[in-house]
C-alpha cells in the first residue's frame, strides 16, 4: 500500500509539478526548494499563477483539502489521451470517471463511493497511476 506521501507526489506531478532541490553555487543559494511547475529562483508562495505549491511533500494537502483535490479533478475531466476522452461525475452517492473511445458512449472507468475525500484522493491517484502504465 502506498504512502500519502507517495500518492500525493503522483498527484503533483500529473499537475505538471517538479521538485527542485536547494542550489548552492559557490556558497551563494540560488534557488529555494520545492515543488514548482518551473524552477523560478526564490518563489515563495503560491502566487496567481500557481508556480510555487509546496516546500517539501509531506505539506502537499490533496488528501485533506477540496480546493487541492479538485484541481487534479478538472485535469482528469479534461484529460484526453489520442482518442480517448474522460470525464468525472462527483455527486452524493456516486463520484465516476467516465472513459470514451472515439465516438462511443461513455463507460465507467473508476468510481468510489460517495463525496469522501478519502475516496476521491485514492480514485484520483488510481487514474493517474493507470495511466501511467499504459
Amino acid at each position: 500500500m502506498q504512502t500519502i506521501n507517495h500518492k500525493n507526489e503522483l498527484l503533483a506531478k500529473f499537475l505538471g509539478y517538479k521538485y527542485y532541490p536547494v542550489l548552492i553555487v559557490n556558497s551563494e543559494r540560488l534557488r529555494i526548494p520545492g515543488w514548482k511547475l518551473h524552477d523560478k529562483p526564490f518563489i515563495m508562495k503560491l502566487d496567481k499563477q500557481d508556480i510555487y505549491l509546496c516546500r517539501v511533500t509531506k505539506d502537499m494537502k490533496f488528501h485533506v483539502s477540496y480546493d487541492w483535490l479538485m484541481r487534479v479533478i478538472n485535469k482528469i475531466n479534461n484529460y484526453k489521451a489520442g482518442n480517448t476522452s474522460y470525464r468525472v461525475s462527483i455527486n452524493p452517492e456516486w463520484s465516476v470517471i467516465y472513459k470514451r473511445e472515439y465516438l462511443n458512449d461513455w463507460d465507467i472507468f473508476l468510481s468510489c463511493k460517495g463525496l469522501e475525500l478519502e475516496e476521491l484522493h485514492n480514485m484520483c491517484y488510481e487514474f493517474i497511476k493507470l495511466k501511467s502504465e499504459i
